[in-house]
């Protein structure tokens, strides 16, 4: 039943995003907080043996679907981000928000915020302004 749903909210994710969006990557996580982006375009995703078998122009990528913790479509490449002040040297505090909308607090500079949260990807307002950061 899980490969099931799994496939199903794979295939509806991939037929949105080639339908409305112009999201670029896939990013699977991992239950370690190990991201992986993958290029969208041509992305064929299968699910055998317990396994989601990721497939574009790049080659081939394997994960156990028990170890996913999630996949998400985003528009960058996250990996190629680097968490970095919205406004540098701006003394504004910054509210900081997981992927999902959960708001995880108000931090007084970057460096504060990279020590309160783990390793991940996530949405940061400052000034008016709103970016999505990964902290490595």
């Amino acid at each position: 039943m899980k490969k099931w749903t799994f496939t199903l909210l794979a295939a509806i994710a991939l037929q949105t995003q080639a339908a409305d969006f112009t999201y670029r990557y896939l990013v699977v996580t991992d239950a370690q907080g190990n991201s992986t982006s993958l290029a969208a375009e041509g992305l064929r995703l299968t699910v055998s043996n317990g396994t989601l078998v990721a497939t574009n122009a790049d080659g081939t990528v394997t994960f156990t679907l028990a170890q996913l913790s999630s996949m998400v479509f985003s528009e960058s490449d996250p990996s190629t981000v680097t968490a970095i002040d919205v406004m540098p040297g701006s003394t504004t505090p910054i509210e900081a928000y997981t992927v999902g909308g959960m708001h995880l607090g108000t931090f007084a500079s970057m460096s504060q915020l990279r020590s309160a949260v783990g390793q991940g990807v996530y949405i940061i307002k400052q000034n008016g302004t709103t970016k999505k950061i990964t902290v490595k």
